[in-house]
């Protein structure tokens, strides 16, 4: 019992990394192509 207790606290955190590290690279992308395209229209 307390090794799920431990456990999913620990998957829990690892989500969220994950999910924070895809949304700033998609972030980051998104961005970028923004430059790309005021660079290709100015």
């Amino acid at each position: 019992m307390t090794v799920i207790v431990f456990f999913i606290p620990w998957l829990w955190m690892d989500t969220q990394q994950r999910l924070a590290a895809l949304c700033s690279e998609r972030w980051i992308l998104w961005l970028n192509d923004g430059n790309n395209v005021k660079n290709k229209y100015s």
